[in-house]
């Protein structure tokens, strides 16, 4: 067993090429083989966001404090409160981030693919980040509708958090055709 006591571990200031404004990342769990999951609670500053990027395996977040943003490729922003959780697929282009005038901190599960946790793209736009913003609504992404190993650790921290049954969904649109996927979760029992 090890222990991580509490301010054992220094914050970390993330690389500013992968981010807009002030971050500060708390670890809580790094990949040592043969697992991959890496869990990071991100705290952003208002304003501050990451830029696009995606992951390998997918990533799910748990907002824990303010008011987080979040978006997919080519859909409206979502909204995030405490308790709530998205689950981005792998290979989903997204970005998510604290909100204007609220700070937001959320905890962040991924996994590693060859020592990587995510693969980073340009920063987000002004007009992107200030973008419309949808309405929470019901659904469930293909992608998410078998459990993972992240899936299983945000299950079980959200088993430990207040304030964890709220539905969220963002939506993410095909480009190629009319039709649009959904993802959600619904603490703490969704197999996300």
């Amino acid at each position: 067993m090890q222990i991580f006591r509490a301010g054992q571990r220094a914050s970390v200031t993330p690389n500013p090429d992968y981010f807009t404004g002030t971050v500060r990342m708390d670890p809580i769990v790094a990949a040592t083989a043969p697992s991959r999951v890496n869990a990071v609670i991100v705290t952003f500053e208002p304003g501050a966001r990451t830029a696009w990027h995606t992951h390998p395996l997918g990533q799910s977040l748990h907002v824990l404090s303010g008011l987080c943003l979040a978006q997919i490729e080519g859909e409206p922003v979502q909204e995030l409160r405490p308790g709530d959780t998205v689950v981005f697929p792998a290979g989903v282009r997204h970005w998510h981030g604290a909100a204007p005038d609220v700070a937001m901190s959320h905890l962040a599960i991924q996994e590693e693919v060859d020592g990587s946790a995510a693969d980073w793209l340009e920063k987000v736009s002004d007009s992107d980040y200030a973008g419309p913003r949808a309405t929470l609504q019901g659904g469930v992404h293909p992608a998410a509708s078998q459990p993972t190993a992240t899936s299983t650790m945000i299950d079980a921290v959200s088993n430990a958090m207040p304030n964890s049954s709220r539905r969220v969904t963002v939506s993410r649109k095909n480009s190629t055709e009319a039709s649009s996927e959904k993802i959600s979760s619904t603490c703490p029992s969704a197999n996300t």
